[in-house]
């Protein structure tokens, strides 16, 4: 066994094999989504996460999304009702203070999560294993491809990585121009692994953060 390779380089490992999903995405989906499920099943009452709550004014736009698929009634309507508590306090106070102090409990976790993950697989890149199962499979979105290129100090490591990646993106550009092609009204032709092309590109063009 490799002593270099601990448990996070096989999260990111097991990831990479995901089919038709950058593997850096579903961790961070699935860590997102365990700390909002642990935040409603232990935490909601828990005095530090309440401050830092009322200071980021709540969930932000990926937070919610999750607490709503979660469907926690108990948990949001304790934790929205303390804050609605704190904003009718504000805003009898004019000019209210309506912008965030800091960055929400979920965003301040995920933010070190994403960064582990991309420090592992950025480090072990240089392994030919790593290289061919990242060449096999889905490959990164764009916003990790970005991140990723940013952290690999080898300009030989960085070139393998594109060099892999636009043998990804070209062959999925063929598959979506198959699909286009077999979507015209007189094709006839049955969809074959192409039929989901289109979902897989929204997944892969997840585009970088402006700087």
């Amino acid at each position: 066994m490799n002593p270099d390779r601990h448990t996070t380089f096989y999260e990111v490992w097991d990831a990479l094999g995901t089919p038709g999903d950058c593997g850096l995405c579903v961790l961070h989906r699935r860590r997102a989504h365990q700390f909002v499920a642990n935040l409603f099943y232990e935490n909601v009452n828990h005095p530090g996460l309440r401050a830092h709550w009322h200071e980021s004014l709540g969930f932000g736009d990926e937070g919610r999304t999750i607490a709503a698929a979660e469907q926690d009634a108990l948990g949001l309507s304790i934790l929205y009702a303390s804050l609605a508590h704190d904003l009718v306090q504000r805003l009898n106070h004019p000019p209210p203070k309506l912008h965030p102090a800091r960055p929400g409990p979920l965003e301040t976790v995920m933010r070190k999560t994403d960064a582990r993950y991309l420090d592992e697989f950025a480090r072990h890149y240089g392994a030919a294993d790593v290289q061919a199962r990242h060449a096999a499979g889905f490959g990164l979105c764009l916003a990790h491809l970005d991140a990723v290129l940013r952290l690999l100090p080898d300009p030989a490591l960085r070139m393998r990585l594109c060099e892999a990646e636009r043998t990804l993106i070209a062959r999925l550009q063929s598959e979506l121009q198959l699909f286009a092609d077999k979507s015209s009204y007189d094709s006839g032709q049955p969809f074959g692994p192409e039929a989901d092309a289109w979902q897989r590109a929204l997944r892969k063009f997840r585009r970088p953060e402006s700087p």
